[in-house]
């Protein structure tokens, strides 16, 4: 997903010092959803050594839009829906900045 955009400034979650991902991630992201798919990325950063996340809620663009048409379609009624991107770094700026990350810094 090229180009597309944050809504509003992006914020960033330290995953240091006793932070949970199914307690403080998982059940406050998606509620009552089913969570197998979170739970395995959630494993594999923990794996990966992950220090911080940002979380964007983004602008619907092209592709997020044809997305929520098929949904629709398949539901056989208009379906709105937010789409967020989670990025996880393996580090944590000093500043707390998601601003001091780089390419490098990221594991998925």
């Amino acid at each position: 997903m090229k180009n597309v955009y944050s809504k509003l400034e992006p914020v960033l979650v330290s995953c240091e010092n006793n932070y949970s991902f199914f307690f403080d991630f998982i059940e406050k992201e998606v509620p009552g959803l089913k969570t197998k798919p979170f739970h395995r990325i959630c494993t594999f950063m923990r794996k990966m050594k992950v220090k911080c996340f940002v979380k964007e809620e983004l602008e619907p663009d092209a592709e997020i839009q044809q997305e929520l048409a098929a949904m629709s379609l398949r539901a056989g009624s208009a379906v709105n829906a937010q789409a967020f991107r989670f990025s996880f770094f393996r580090r944590l700026p000093a500043n707390g900045s998601w601003k001091d990350l780089d390419q490098n810094d990221i594991l998925g």
